[in-house]
């Protein structure tokens, strides 16, 4: 886990900041609309549900990797070591200095 990645509420996020739940609603509902011919079919007859849960299935895991592909390119600053905060230790100049106090430590 990096460190800096935290979700709601304060609770550290379980796989970083870049993941993508292939239950959220950013992609079950293109999952839904791009499996619907064959959900259909299969509520009519014309397929079984057997097939039409493996198209689906099949359907929510490419939507899954195209959301989190844009997730993670649309928004490379959200999280991770390049969009973490800066540490204690950001303050200090290159002599090992502290800015503004002369030199002492923050405290």
């Amino acid at each position: 886990m990096l460190a800096g990645a935290v979700g709601r509420r304060g609770v550290p996020h379980r796989d970083g900041p870049h993941a993508v739940s292939p239950f959220s609603w950013p992609v079950l509902l293109p999952s839904l609309a791009l499996s619907s011919p064959v959900l259909l079919d299969a509520y009519s007859g014309a397929a079984t549900w057997s097939d039409a849960l493996n198209r689906f299935l099949l359907v929510l895991g490419v939507c899954w990797v195209a959301v989190s592909a844009v997730h993670t390119f649309a928004f490379p600053g959200s999280g991770g070591a390049s969009g973490s905060k800066p540490g204690p230790d950001s303050a200090k100049t290159q002599d090992g200095s502290f800015d503004g106090d002369g030199g002492s430590p923050p405290g």
